[in-house]
């Protein structure tokens, strides 16, 4: 065991003696206690680290919450405001959405669904909505929305459009206004709602009058018999 010994000098105010005070210092046992309070220190240090943790996580935790709480008031104090329609024109229905998915809508094919000003918000910040609206694939019951909502160049898919195009046009006509619609068969969506709609409209009797060079020239263009996708329709309704 280590020691040292020390002498001082003790000076009283009259300065009239000096003493000698010896000291042993153990300083062994002087840095196990050094060592100790070290180990204290260092556990409180983790300690705290630890509480912090918790405590960023707690905060994170309440933000989160808030901001929940945010849209879900948002959405309840939307409940009044003004309501928009939208329909699809997709033979299987289409999902559209905002980009976190706050707001997920089925649109059903020949139905359309209701949404709120805030829904109408939050969809319209994801681009292929706003593109769909344009295309025609999912579409305003209101036209006046389409302006109020900067959505322009618009296609028309309507079935009064493809009812004029099938019986009025000429062969060639309807070809060259298919690739205008399709952007000469690369818009699948397009594509897909066209055709499936044109089959649709001639199950029901509309195009009943349509010649033969156009019921030609659509079966042609899509690549697929009329006949055919109507079975194939027919089988998907028995189906459901």
């Amino acid at each position: 065991m280590a020691t040292k010994k020390t002498s001082v000098k003790n000076n009283p105010v009259n300065n009239d003696t000096n003493v000698d005070v010896n000291v042993d210092v153990n300083v062994d046992e002087l840095l196990n206690k050094i060592k100790e309070q070290e180990n204290i220190i260092s556990d409180l240090t983790t300690e705290n680290k630890n509480t912090n943790e918790l405590m960023q996580k707690q905060m994170q935790d309440m933000q989160n919450a808030i901001i929940k709480m945010q849209m879900n008031n948002n959405i309840s104090n939307s409940v009044e405001s003004k309501k928009y329609n939208i329909g699809g024109r997709l033979i299987n229905g289409v999902t559209i959405y905002s980009p976190k998915r706050e707001v997920d809508r089925r649109v059903p094919y020949k139905e359309t669904i209701e949404v709120n000003d805030y829904e109408m918000e939050m969809l319209l910040k994801t681009q292929f909505v706003r593109d769909f609206l344009r295309k025609d694939i999912i579409y305003f019951t209101e036209e006046e929305n389409y302006e109020k909502f900067k959505i322009y160049d618009r296609l028309d898919l309507s079935d009064e459009k493809i009812i004029n195009m099938v019986l009025k046009y000429t062969s060639n006509d309807l070809v060259n206004e298919l690739n205008i619609l399709t952007r000469d068969k690369k818009d699948d969506p397009v594509v897909h709602s066209l055709f499936y709609r044109i089959v649709e409209l001639d199950m029901s009797g509309a195009i009943a009058r349509m010649v033969y060079e156009n019921r030609k020239a659509i079966e042609t263009y899509f690549k697929y018999r009329i006949e055919n996708a109507r079975m194939l329709i027919e089988s998907l309704k028995k189906v459901q």
